[in-house]
């Protein structure tokens, strides 16, 4: 065993002593550095904390400015709105309609907190009345009531009617309300703002909560603070109440003036003129320096004490490890105990072992390449994808068949709100668990992520397909018991097939996933079903469902939807049909915004069946998804249809009063002294219908009350709605209602 003389010998050439010299030299070179740099510091950091002071002040300054201004703005603007104008010359409570337009952009104003506004008062001198947002009241009563100051009595604010000044600031006073058994409830420290208008009988007053202003406005600590405007009177005043300070012509250059223990920093607003003074005691700025330089010296002694520590530190660190190197070799050694993180040392020490490694590591480094090509192998065999590079395609050559698991995951929106995990995270570990299942039931099986959402196993057993089933079977309770946060679909061909005909047995299962039901669990689809192409609406549904939607009618066409989603319910079909049904209402809900010339990009962005029937699991998603996009369709046409036109007004009057006569397209022009082609395609830009359909439906809804509700003959139901020929108001009875006329009325007798 070594000892201390021996590893660490103290020679003037020894490694250590010229670690530890180099060492301390740069701590004395960074010492000096140090003292220089306190040396300077503290006869510059006084002006810094004063300039720091002025900064905070023009900040203030320019706080109280730009708000100021901001109220002005606003409030000046009050005397060309047409309201105000026309308000003025009647300014009493039988102009209610008027006042609430006034008290909402009040409200809007007082409302507003960054704007620190108490009240804001409109005083009409002809009549000597007060508007504010809470109602009417007489100068006298406000003033000496609700805005109650000795400072301020009645006659005062009477006298601004006087005075030629556009905007004036006067000093804040404490604002009391005197109530009925004479006691005073105070409502604020107030700074009053008048603006007035040199061209109106009225001005208008800003009462601002004085504290609350300074309190946001102000960026230092507590300090004596005030505000005075250029004829020297006090505005508002915060902190001990010392003697207002006379600055000097260099002071108000500069800035701030010194006036015996205080140091007084000034700045003159540019807008308003006010003068703007903080007083802060000397003492404090003679603090702060005083612990600056204390924290200073105290830094300092604890950086040379750190640095020498680490010095002696580093330098033993460095050299240990030297030697124990140094004496590994005489040793001839590879087992080096270093004690050291170096990356360097670190690095001699894993060149050791590093070739007792390599074959084992590019061995496994191969073998984990090899799989990845594998896989890539069979994705391009499912994608169809040529390949020009040989060895990969003889990674996948295979004459063993194998059974074709097609797994489809749809997550839910619980999972995106309540998991804190990627769906693409999730999709990986799900095929994992595919994957270890399945190795672990017959041994070779190939686990593939195809898609974003979906899995392909390929099981290699000559075990029968009833036993894959099972095996599929006990993963039903692993992914159920998440079917909150997702739900498997998985599809599997009883028949087996080979690497040849891989793509056709994947799309084939793509087709079986169709076959799936609407239940929020997990579905083992095992028997291949054709479907039937797209859900197709009857005759009487297809009309029915058109005359609702284009007439706004949203309640009776979501009925219509939710009968037909009842109807499949009971039928109990799968979700393709589900599927085709909300391509099939989408696309006439298309239609109808089309035909008025309404934007259709709202139920492009919002309802595309797509994305919906992909996240679907239940007839109550897709019975939300259509009350959602028939109400978005119905509200547009509504609104438009809401917007009145005249002559589509006229038009509409004209027919429903009239429609038992023999009414002509013809004959409405010539009353509106318009062209019957104008009148044809107007109504059709405006309404979404042509001039006959609205006849008819008219028509065709007056007929179906007499049937329900009278017992008059067809005949002479067709001859009350205008019809002179039977056969044509059964013919267009029928296209409307999709029964005859006499089959309808034996349906209500039915019923």
């Amino acid at each position: 065993m070594m000892n201390t003389k021996q590893l660490f010998p103290l020679s003037k050439n020894s490694l250590l002593l010229r670690l530890l010299s180099g060492f301390l030299g740069i701590i004395l070179l960074l010492l000096s550095f140090n003292a220089l740099s306190f040396s300077f510091f503290q006869t510059n950091i006084k002006n810094e904390i004063i300039h720091a002071n002025q900064l905070n002040l023009s900040k203030t300054t320019d706080s109280y400015e730009n708000h100021i201004q901001l109220i002005d703005s606003m409030l000046s603007g009050f005397y060309f709105d047409d309201t105000v104008t026309v308000f003025k010359n009647n300014p009493s409570p039988a102009e209610f309609e008027l006042y609430f337009r006034i008290r909402d952009k009040l409200n809007a104003l007082l409302t507003n907190p960054l704007l620190y506004l108490h009240n804001i008062l409109f005083y009409f001198q002809k009549t000597g009345v007060v508007v504010d947002a809470s109602g009417f009241d007489n100068a006298a009563a406000t003033f000496a009531v609700r805005y109650n100051s000795p400072a301020y009595p009645p006659q005062f604010w009477e006298e601004q009617f006087l005075g030629d000044d556009r905007l004036q600031l006067f000093p804040a006073a404490i604002f009391a309300r005197t109530n009925p058994d004479q006691t005073k409830l105070s409502v604020g420290n107030l700074l009053p703002v008048v603006i007035k208008n040199k061209f109106e009988d009225f001005y208008i007053i800003a009462f601002l909560n004085a504290d609350k202003l300074f309190q946001a406005f102000q960026v230092s600590g507590p300090s004596a603070f005030y505000m005075q405007d250029t004829g020297g009177a006090l505005l508002y005043s915060y902190g001990p109440q010392a003697q207002r300070v006379e600055f000097a012509e260099e002071d108000l250059a500069k800035g701030y003036a010194k006036r015996g223990s205080d140091y007084s920093f000034v700045k003159t607003g540019a807008t308003t003129g006010i003068t703007y003074v903080q007083s802060i005691p000397n003492g404090n700025i003679a603090s702060k320096v005083a612990r600056l330089n204390v924290l200073l010296v105290a830094l300092l002694i604890v950086s040379i004490v750190a640095a020498v520590l680490i010095s002696i530190i580093l330098s033993i660190r460095f050299n240990t490890p030297i030697k124990a190197i140094i004496h590994s070799l005489n040793k001839q050694n590879p087992d080096i105990s270093l004690r050291s993180n170096i990356n360097e040392y670190v690095m001699i020490r894993e060149k050791f072992q590093h070739l007792l490694q390599s074959n084992r590591d590019i061995r496994t480094d191969l073998t984990n390449k090899n799989k990845l090509l594998r896989n890539y192998g069979y994705i391009t065999h499912l994608k169809s994808i040529y390949s020009e590079h040989n060895e990969i395609e003889k990674l996948t050559e295979t004459k063993k068949p194998f059974y074709l698991a097609l797994f489809d995951l749809t997550y839910t929106q619980q999972f995106n709100h309540e998991l804190g995990i990627g769906q693409d995270r999730a999709s990986y570990a799900i095929k994992e668990l595919i994957s270890n299942h399945l190795s672990g039931e017959f041994g070779e099986t190939v686990t593939l992520q195809v898609e974003k959402e979906q899995i392909v196993s390929l099981v290699f057993t000559e075990e029968s397909i009833q036993k894959v089933w099972k095996a599929l079977e006990a993963l039903k309770p692993m992914f159920d018991f998440d079917k909150d946060y997702c739900v498997l679909t998985i599809a599997i061909s009883p028949e087996k097939t080979n690497m040849l005909s891989f793509p056709d047995a994947y799309g084939k299962a793509v087709e079986m996933l169709g076959q799936q039901k609407l239940v929020h669990e997990t579905q083992i689809i095992t028997v291949y079903e054709s479907q039937v192409m797209r859900y197709v609406f009857t005759a009487a549904e297809e009309q029915e469902f058109f005359s609702n939607l284009q007439a706004g009618n949203k309640k009776n066409v979501i009925d219509l939807v939710r009968r037909i989603l009842e109807h499949m319910r009971k039928k109990d079909l799968s979700a393709f049909h589900y599927k085709q049904l909300a391509v099939e209402v989408t696309t006439k809900a298309i239609k109808a915004l089309i035909s008025y010339n309404l934007d259709i990009s709202v139920i492009l962005k919002h309802y595309s069946p797509e994305q919906h029937m992909k996240k679907a699991l239940s007839v109550e998603q897709y019975i939300d998804f259509f009350e959602r996009l028939l109400t978005q369709t119905t509200d547009m046409i509504h609104l438009h249809k809401s917007v009145e036109d005249p002559i589509v007004t006229f038009v509409m009057s004209f027919l429903n009063a009239n429609y038992h006569l023999d009414v002509t397209q013809e004959l409405v022009a010539d009353k509106l002294n318009i062209s019957s082609g104008h009148l044809s395609a107007h109504f059709k830009e405006k309404t979404g219908i042509h001039f006959s359909d609205y006849l008819n439906d008219i028509r065709i809804a007056n007929a179906k009350d007499m049937l329900k509700n009278t017992t008059f003959k067809i005949q002479e139901i067709a001859e009350k709605i205008g019809y002179q020929n039977v056969n044509s108001f059964i013919r267009m009875f029928k296209k409307g209602t999709g029964v005859t006329p006499g089959e309808f009325r034996r349906s209500i007798v039915a019923e």
